[in-house]
Parts: structure tokens; sequence; C-alpha cells
């Protein structure tokens, strides 16, 4: 145990004396740490510790030594305060995700220490456990996987060299085996005839003992794939004579479709299809299906359905006659001209609807967004009336599927129930709580299709948020209950991925996936006349699926808007996946930029970081280019063709609102700096080229309190407050003057990089000022940023009259 003694200088000044005091240095810890690591196939290639203090922040540490154990880290954890615990996760690094795969899922502390204050520890793979000392650390012979990988073959992996006496001890309890390929810790097992799927294999091995085989593996070949991929119908085809379910579930020994109270055994067909035809009108009745697999049985909602109970906890089928609302106009948008036409609005249903003052009588539900001349106590306008008076073109809407984290029948009042909604059970019907009756299949339907009428029939087009990439809960999904282990993405061990960071991560390369997207998609543009999507964490889906959701889009109407987040993320191989930097290879697809939002106001992860807006120098040339389109960034950050991929923001419903940024950022700004900075970022969001974007709110200098993931937070955090448009009236005005000048100025949306190029004439980009020219047939537009807290000159290139069209506040 060492102590060091930290030198302390205090000076203390008065304006007629002066002291000195005498303060107890401050005494910090230090604790030397030995870790060992065994690995049984003797790879260390990218694993590392993460360690820390018990309730302190952790760190990394490489591996650094070996012994005849395995690998050796030594390092030393220091803290102000005595400790006595000392957690660590043994980790890989893998593609440059430094959380690729954990040893153990379950943090490990370290509780003992020697009489030095040391420790040391020995550690097994895959061992929850571990010991203090090394001749407790026994190696028991495991059989550490044991998958199937082909039709016809089963990889078994274990933690000590095979023998060929072991060979002869192995055997499976069903089919046999025709030959057996040994390396030192590898068995590949070929068997005599194709393997059953729906039958659970177990693989017993002598002093290994037993392991059931998992097919999590086999399920994303090929091989598979060409077998069982179905492109026949799914769901519930109704007439009103009969009805036929379908259902894909290839593993599944017996399906029983479970029908009100009837019963009813479902006939397996080819490529895994189940199928029930249903005499009779079986409109309005509920319906589950009741799977049993080799070793167990789960009831499952279709995965299918489009209309269910209250919680989604069962399917309900519904003629199509019966899908519509009365006096309900089901026809589409006029199609929109291009993408750099349109001005995002993104709003979450419940934070517009639900405040206790805003006029609203549908607090909270859809039907709150299609009341119209609704106001404050204050008078100020709310609901659609405000949205439609900004001038934007389209709605974009948080979750408005069903999902999983609300309790549909709890309370639903202000500071009741709240959530974003990224939390996904049946994708392709409405959310309960905002509907007026939960327990009503037919209630959220109506509603949902009311509300986007009434956007419509006000020239406001909607943007649907589609969560495709992860669900709620894997185990409580319909996707992995009706197939397990085939609609995620797995480690080699069976576990799943996170590369989404909340569980799980959906394998949209899959084909049955991938048509479920497509599917899921066309039926909302179809049937409730949607106008766009905007694919969060997008990243995490492949290539080929986004072109295809574009393709199938196109057919529909090509002005229909796709934009998603294109963080690189996820378990895909880097050229596949649908993110910034492959945007070249998904030329329709409009991806958000964090460039301009991290350089204009300074990361999104760091609270206190500044940007153009509020401090940091040179930062002038990177943000002309994104004013410019978004053009010539690293490659390594994004590809993108054309402004009309480029979404152009610096706030949305993930962290910080850009108030609540400034004034985490800039803490002593008085509020009129602090309102200019706001508005000149905003102002450069909407003069942009690109597809500007406007969080809800950020035209009235939103804030959530400095909550930065409000996700669950309570409505008196995310509720809309109209009443701020009293308080700041003149950025409200700003907003709505520039949308305005934007629609009627033509070169401030132009769709080509080569026409910007040559219509632009960069004056200025330094000492926190940006000046450039645009220029059309028959004037020349100057526009200057000044991000300086004190006036600027800018120099202009001709000596003319030049008329102003904006001027800080004033359009």
């Amino acid at each position: 145990m060492k102590r060091r003694k930290l030198p302390i200088l205090l000076i203390v000044f008065g304006l007629l004396w002066s002291s000195f005091l005498t303060i107890e240095p401050v005494q910090a810890l230090d604790r030397d740490i030995t870790i060992h690591y065994q690995r049984y196939d003797g790879n260390y290639d990218g694993w590392n510790i993460w360690a820390w203090v018990d309730g302190e922040e952790g760190q990394e540490y490489p591996f650094t030594d070996q012994d005849d154990f395995g690998m050796v880290a030594t390092f030393t954890l220091d803290s102000s305060q005595d400790f006595s615990k000392v957690g660590f996760i043994i980790k890989l690094v893998e593609d440059g995700n430094i959380w690729a795969r954990k040893d153990v899922d379950t943090d490990r502390f370290i509780e003992q220490f020697k009489p030095d204050g040391s420790a040391e520890i020995w550690v097994i793979q895959e061992t929850e456990g571990f010991q203090y000392d090394q001749e407790s650390a026994v190696v028991e012979h495991q059989i550490r996987s044991a998958n199937m990988m082909t039709s016809r073959s089963i990889i078994v992996n274990t933690n000590t060299p095979i023998t060929s006496e072991d060979v002869e001890e192995l055997s499976l309890n069903i089919g046999g085996i025709d030959k057996v390929d040994r390396s030192t810790t590898t068995l590949t097992i070929h068997t005599t005839e194709d393997i059953d799927i729906t039958e659970q294999i177990t693989v017993e091995f002598g002093r290994y003992g037993t392991r059931d085989v998992s097919i999590h593996e086999y399920v994303h070949t090929d091989q598979f794939n060409d077998q069982f991929t179905y492109d026949g119908p799914l769901g519930v085809s109704y007439s009103k004579d009969q009805s036929t379910f379908h259902l894909w579930a290839p593993t599944a020994q017996e399906v029983l479709l479970q029908l009100d109270d009837q019963e009813v055994v479902m006939e397996k067909k080819d490529r895994g299809l189940w199928q029930a035809q249903v005499d009779g009108d079986q409109n309005l009745k509920t319906y589950v299906y009741k799977l049993k697999f080799a070793t167990y049985e789960v009831v499952s909602v279709d995965p299918y359905a489009r209309a269910v109970t209250i919680n989604g906890e069962k399917g309900v089928i519904v003629s199509p006659e019966e899908m519509d609302p009365e006096n309900y106009n089901n026809s589409r948008m006029p199609s929109f001209s291009n993408n750099e036409d349109a001005v995002i609005y993104e709003a979450h249903v419940r934070d517009l609807t639900i405040g206790v003052d805003n006029g609203i009588e549908n607090k909270g539900k859809f039907l709150g967004l299609t009341e119209l001349g609704t106001t404050t106590d204050a008078g100020n306008s709310t609901g659609l009336n405000y949205i439609k008076n900004l001038g934007v073109s389209h709605v974009q809407l948080l979750p408005i599927y069903d999902f999983a984290s609300i309790d549909e029948d709890g309370p639903l009042g202000f500071d009741e129930a709240y959530n974003w909604g990224y939390d996904p059970m049946n994708y392709n019907v409405p959310e309960g709580s905002y509907s007026t009756d939960p327990s009503n299949p037919l209630s959220r339907i109506h509603e949902l299709k009311r509300m986007i009428q009434t956007f419509h029939e006000h020239d406001l087009y909607v943007i649907m948020d589609v969560v495709y990439n992860h669900v709620y809960d894997v185990h409580r999904s319909p996707l992995h209950k009706t197939f397990p282990y085939y609609y995620f993405r797995y480690s080699s061990e069976g576990s799943l991925l996170n590369g989404t960071g909340v569980g799980n991560e959906t394998a949209s390369e899959q084909p049955m996936f991938q048509r479920f997207i497509l599917d899921s998609t066309k039926y909302w543009l179809e049937e409730y006349n949607i106008d766009g999507f905007r694919f969060d964490l997008m990243g995490i889906h492949d290539i080929d699926t986004m072109n295809k959701v574009r393709q199938q889009v196109d057919e529909i109407d090509p002005s229909i808007i796709i934009l998603g987040e294109g963080w690189d993320m996820g378990f895909l191989p880097a050229n596949q996946r649908a993110n910034q930097k492959n945007a070249q290879e998904v030329e329709g697809i409009a991806f958000f930029n964090d460039s301009m939002r991290d350089l204009m106001k300074g990361s999104a992860f760091d609270a206190k970081d500044g940007g153009f807006v509020n401090g940091k120098a040179s930062t002038e040339v990177m943000v002309t280019m994104n004013l410019l389109g978004a053009q010539r960034l690293p490659v390594n950050h994004a590809t993108y063709q054309s402004p009309a991929q480029v979404i152009q923001y610096v706030e949305a419903h993930d962290n910080l609102t850009l108030f609540d940024k400034l004034v985490a950022s800039k803490p002593n700004d008085d509020v009129n700096t602090r309102q200019k900075r706001h508005n000149l970022a905003t102002s450069m969001v909407l003069l942009s080229q690109g597809i500007p974007f406007i969080h809800a709110g950020q035209e009235i200098l939103r804030t959530k309190q400095g909550d930065e993931n409000s996700y669950i937070s309570p409505d008196s955090i995310n509720v809309f407050d109209y009443d701020r448009q009293i308080e700041y009236p003149k950025s409200l005005k700003m907003v709505k003057d520039l949308i305005q000048f934007r629609e009627d100025h033509p070169i401030f949306r132009l769709n080509d990089y080569i026409d910007i190029n040559s219509r632009t004439n960069i004056l200025e980009t330094s000492d926190r000022i940006i000046a450039y020219q645009l220029l059309d047939q028959k004037q020349t537009y100057t526009i200057i940023f000044n991000a300086n807290e004190q006036e600027k000159t800018v120099v202009l290139p001709m000596k003319t009259d030049y008329q102003i069209f904006v001027d800080g506040l004033f359009v």
C-alpha cells in the first residue's frame, strides 16, 4: 500500500488583513492489481481489461506479460479515499469497437487484498468466478460451444486439447455420425443425414460432458436461407367467407391457432410455413399462435398483426371495410417537389398535446392534433394551428407504432406515463396510449388515420419514425417467439450482439427480415398514406435492404423522403452498413449531418464543449463546407453525393436542446446573448444547402431543464411550452420568415454540388466570420454569419447598393 502526500497551497486575501490556514493534506490511496487470464485457444488478440474503483469511473488496461497460466495485466488504481472493492471486465476490442464482446456478461469485483494493499487473481475464460491463488484455478474439461454450421455438420469447441480417445466417446442423441475431423480444441462432426432443425440435438462427449447444439449460426447461412426463404402471403388473408392464417416458423414442431375460444391445428407447408383456413366471418376476433418447439412452448402475437388488444397482447382480425374511420379520404398527398425544398419539423404526439393549459381536449392523443383553433390560457396558438403557422412542409413524428414501454391500461394523465417510444413491440399497429380507447382495437387505427388526414388537409406531409434496428425485449418479441435466433445478430458463442447499445440488434441482411421491413414500410405507406420514413439507427441496417426500401418507395411515389441516423455501428462488415460513410452507396436516402451539428454548437456528448456559435475558434472553413451542402467532408466521416442526402440540423429529440447546450457551454451569457447565439445557429440551418430540420420548440428556444436524454422523463420536462412564444416572439418570427424566405429564393435549395460551387464565391472564413455569395441569373446574395460578440467589418467585392433581406432577428 502506498500513500502520497499532495502539496496544497492556499492564499486568502482580505481587505485589511491576511492569514494562513493549516489544512490536513488529502491522502490518495494506491492499489496494485495483477490479473492472470487464461483463454482455452491461447488467442489473446484484442483482449484487454476495463477496471475501476467501486463507485468511480473506469479505465482500459492492456495485458502486457505472459506466464505459464496465460496473459498478465498489472496496473495501479488510486482514489482520493480508501477503497476495498475493485471492479473489472475482460473484454474484446474488434474492428474499432472497444466493447465488441465481454468474457462474461456480469461485472466482477475483487474484494480480497494482500497486507501491502495489492491484489492478484487468476481468471479462466468464460468463468464468472475467479481465484486468489493459482492452485485453485483448475481447468475443468468443458464443451465451450456446439454449433450447427450446415445441414450435415456440427462444430464442437472445447477448452482443452482433444485426444483420439476422446473422439471414441463422442455421440449424438439423434442421428448418426459419418466422420469427425479433429484439431487441437475443435471437432467437426459430419452427420449421415440432414439434421432436423425442429429437434434438439445434443452432443455427448465423454469427459467433456454434454452440450445442446445451437442453430443460431446455421439459420444465418446461405444454405438455410436458400432452402427456407418464403415469398408467399404472411399474416391473415381475410374475407367474409373465410380467413387464412399464414405464419413462418421453420423450427416449430407444432403450431396451434387460438382464435377467441377456438383452437385450430395449423398445417405445416413447404419452406417453414404454417397455414390454417377458418370458414366464416372472423372480423374483430382475437388470435394468437401457440408454438411448440423441441424443449418448450410459447404463445405469440402474429409478427404481421395489424390490430391488437390492449398492450398488444393479442392480434385482432379487422376487415378492410372497418379499417377506415367515417368520412375518410383514402388518398395520398400530391407528390412533393425536391427533398431540398422540405423543412422538417420533429415532434412527439404527447409533447404537443399533453399540456394542462394548451386548450387541447384530447390530451396525449392522436386526436389532439386534429383539433383546430386551440390556444393556451394566455391566448397563444397550440397544436395543429401552431405547426401550420410555422410554414414547415413535413412533420416528423417520434414513434407512433405500438411500443412496449407504456402500460396502455394504466393511468395516462399528465406526469403519469411517458416514453419516446423507441421500444418496438408490434411494428404494424399504432400505439394504443395515443388513442382515446386503447381497449378498442379500432380506436388507435381510426384516430391515427384521422390525424394523418387532418395534417394532409392542411398541406403538411407526415414522416414516420421507424425503429427496425432493435426491439424492446427479444424474448417478448413476436419475431423471436415465432423463430428463435433468426431475426437478430449473435456472437459465435450465441449471445446477442449489441451494436445499438440497447441490448440487441436486428439482422436486416436476413432475407425474411429484409422482407419484413419491406412489407411493413409498404403497409404504412398504403394503409395510412405516410409520406416518409426516418430510420432510427439506420447504420445497423445493410445497404441492400435500404436500397430496396428506396426502390419500393419509388414505385409508390419517388418524392417520399427517407432519412436516417447513419452512425457507424453494429456488427455487419463495414462496407455493408447503411451509414454516412457509405452514403455514396445509398444515394436516394438522406442522413443526419452530425458534422454540421457538432461544428456549430460543440459535441453533442460533451455539454461544455463549444462550436462556431458558442466560442470555438478555427471552425469556419468546415462550417462553410457544411453550409454548402456538407461537401468534401473526410471520406471516413461521410460520402454524400448531393445536398438531397444531407439533413442539416443543430437540435433533435436526442441530447441537450440547443438552448440547454448554450446554458451548459456558456453559463455566464446574459439572456440577450444566449438568444443571439441560438438564433444564429437556427438561421444557419435554414439558410444552408440541404434539408433543414427543426426540433419542435427550437423556434422558441425550447428547454428540457438540462435533461439530455428525456426518453422516460416526466411530462413536466418534455411538455411543449407554447407560452414561450411570449418570451421569444422575435425568434419565432425569424424562423417563420426564414422558412418563407427559403421558399421564395430557390438559390438556397440547390440540388447539385457542381451547381452550388459554380454559384458560390467565398469571401471570408476566419476570425469567427463566415461570408460568401450565391449568384443566380438576376442577383447576387451575400450571406454573412458573425459569431463574435461584437460588430465586425467584412469588405464586399462590389461597390454597389445592397438590399438587406435578413438582419439579425429581422427578415
